[in-house]
C-alpha cells in the first residue's frame, strides 16, 4: 500500500462496506472534515465463534457497541472514533465486546477494547486489534490481500468489504485462559465490512430538498446531494444518467403529483452516518438476469453480482440532509448512488437513483428517482415501496441511544410503483419486493 503523505488524524464515519474495492490512492486530508460518528460491521458465522458458543460463551456489545441478529447471525455494529493515515493506516472503533461465561460458580469475562483496524503493506498488518487485560493483541486477522482494499487519504477512505476474519492463536490462548476453556479454536470466526468517509460540515437544519429532486416538479436527476449536516457523504457522485420528459403523466394520462418528503420535526436530529443495503424481490432479478443485462450499480452503489437464484444486495451511499426524531420515531434518511434494471430484449431498462428512507409507522416508505419505467412519459421522483414496519420484518433497535437499526423490513410495491415503474406485472397482493436493512447513527 503506498504511503500516505500526511500523518494527520481525520475523524470519520464509519458506514458498512459490501464490495472489494481494488486500488489505493492517497493524498491530503479534507480540509472540511469534522469530528463523527459512524458504524462498521463484523458477523460472526466462523468456527471459531460457533467453538466459543457450544462452551457456553456469550458475546456481548458495550458502550457504543450494538448488536443485531439476522437469520441466526449475530452482527456486531461498532461506532468510529478517527482514522489515522499512514505508512500503516489505522481506524480506531469504540465501544468493546464483552465475552461471558459461567464456570466453577462465577462468571468470566474478557473484555475485547480500544478495537482498531489496521492496515499495512504487509500482510501479517491486515488484522482487527484490541486490548486484552490492558495488552494490545491482534485478535483477528483478515484474509486481504494488496488491491483487496482501499485506503484514500485525500477523500478520507478507508474501504474493506466481505473479507473472512479469523481468530488469531494469541486470541483465542488469551480468550480461553480468562473464560477457563478446554478447546481453544483458533480460524475462522466470521465476516468483516467497514469503509469510511468524512463527514463535510454543513448548516445544522438542511436545506429542503437536499438529496432529492425538487418536491412538486415530478421530474429531476436527483443528482445533486446538498450541503446539509450529515455524515458519510458523497459529496460529489457521479450523475446517473437521466432523461428528463416535456410532461409527467402516470399511464392512465393524469398529470403525476410527486410525493411531498416527510415533514421534520422540531425536536429532530440530524443523522451523523448512515447505511442502506437493498435486496429486491429475487424472482425479478432471476428474470432479468435470466435473458438480459441484469443488475448494474453505479455512481456509488455496490454490490452483486446476482447469484443464479436471483440474489443481490445493493448498497448506497449515504448523502447529505438525514434526520431522525427520537420521539415520534419518524426520520429521513437520504442516499446517493444507482442500480440499472436492464432486459433491452423485453424493453426494460429501468434505473433506480439517490433512494430515500422514510420512517414513519404504517406510512413508512421508499422513494427514488426513477428513470425508463415502462410509462414512457415518466421520469422522477417517485414512491417505490412501502417499508412494512408495524408487522413483522424482524427489525431491531440498536442497544444504545445513538444507534437505529432495522434489519430486513418487507417491501411492498405501491400501486402506483406496479402500474407506472414496472408495467402491472406485481399487483397486491403479490406486490412483494424484497427486503431493505437501514441503518442511523445519532448524536449522543
Amino acid at each position: 500500500m503506498p504511503t500516505a503523505p500526511s500523518r494527520g488524524r481525520a475523524r470519520l464515519a464509519l458506514v458498512l462496506g459490501t464490495t472489494l474495492t481494488a486500488g489505493a490512492v492517497v493524498g491530503p486530508a479534507s480540509a472540511g472534515a469534522t469530528t463523527v460518528a459512524g458504524l462498521g460491521k463484523l458477523s460472526a458465522d466462523g468456527a471459531a465463534y460457533r467453538s466459543l458458543a457450544r462452551q457456553g460463551v456469550k458475546l456481548e456489545p458495550s458502550g457504543d457497541a450494538a448488536v443485531t441478529k439476522t437469520a441466526g447471525v449475530t452482527t456486531f455494529l461498532l461506532p468510529t472514533t478517527d482514522v489515522d493515515f499512514a505508512a500503516t493506516t489505522r481506524t480506531k472503533l469504540g465501544g468493546s465486546m464483552v465475552l461471558r461465561r459461567k464456570s466453577g460458580g462465577k462468571t468470566r469475562t474478557v473484555r475485547l477494547e480500544s478495537l482498531q483496524l489496521r492496515l499495512g503493506k504487509a500482510a501479517a498488518s491486515r488484522a482487527l486489534s484490541a486490548k486484552v487485560g490492558g495488552k494490545r493483541i491482534d485478535v483477528l486477522r483478515l484474509d486481504l490481500r494488496k488491491g483487496e482494499y482501499t485506503v484514500d487519504a485525500k477523500s478520507l477512505a478507508v474501504k474493506v468489504g466481505g473479507t473472512r476474519a479469523s481468530l488469531t492463536k494469541a486470541a483465542a490462548t488469551a480468550i480461553g485462559a480468562k473464560l477457563a476453556l478446554r478447546t481453544r479454536t483458533r480460524g475462522a470466526f466470521g465476516v468483516l465490512s467497514i469503509a469510511t468517509s468524512a463527514r463535510v460540515a454543513g448548516p445544522s437544519t438542511p436545506a429542503a430538498g437536499t438529496g432529492t429532486t425538487t418536491p412538486g416538479t415530478g421530474a429531476g436527476t436527483g443528482t445533486t446531494p446538498g450541503t446539509g449536516g450529515s455524515t458519510g457523504v458523497n459529496t460529489s457522485p457521479t450523475a446517473c444518467t437521466t432523461t428528463l420528459p416535456g410532461t409527467t403523466k402516470n399511464t392512465d394520462g393524469t398529470p403525476y403529483v410527486a410525493p411531498v418528503p416527510l415533514a421534520r420535526p422540531a425536536g429532530a436530529v440530524d443523522v451523523i452516518s448512515s447505511t442502506l443495503r437493498w435486496h429486491p424481490r429475487e424472482s425479478f432479478i432471476r428474470y432479468i438476469t435470466g435473458g438480459g443485462e441484469g443488475v448494474t450499480p453505479s455512481a456509488g452503489a455496490t454490490g452483486g453480482p446476482a447469484t443464479a437464484d436471483g440474489k443481490v444486495d445493493v448498497d448506497f451511499t449515504p448523502a447529505a440532509g438525514s434526520w431522525y426524531d427520537r420521539a415520534s420515531g419518524q426520520g429521513r434518511l437520504l442516499f446517493s448512488g444507482c442500480v440499472t434494471f436492464s432486459y433491452k430484449g423485453h424493453g426494460i431498462n429501468l434505473q433506480v437513483s439517490n433512494p430515500q428512507i422514510e420512517l414513519n409507522g404504517s406510512s413508512s416508505r421508499m422513494l427514488a428517482t426513477l428513470t425508463g419505467a415502462t410509462s414512457a412519459d415518466f421520469t422522477g421522483l417517485g414512491e417505490l415501496t412501502a417499508l412494512e414496519l408495524v408487522s413483522g420484518g424482524g427489525q431491531t433497535s440498536g442497544s444504545t441511544p445513538t444507534l437505529v437499526v432495522r434489519t430486513a423490513v418487507p417491501t411492498h410495491l405501491t400501486a402506483w410503483a406496479n402500474d407506472v415503474v414496472l408495467g402491472g406485472f406485481y399487483p397486491a397482493p403479490d406486490d412483494s419486493f424484497g427486503q431493505i436493512t437501514v441503518t442511523a447513527g445519532l448524536p449522543a
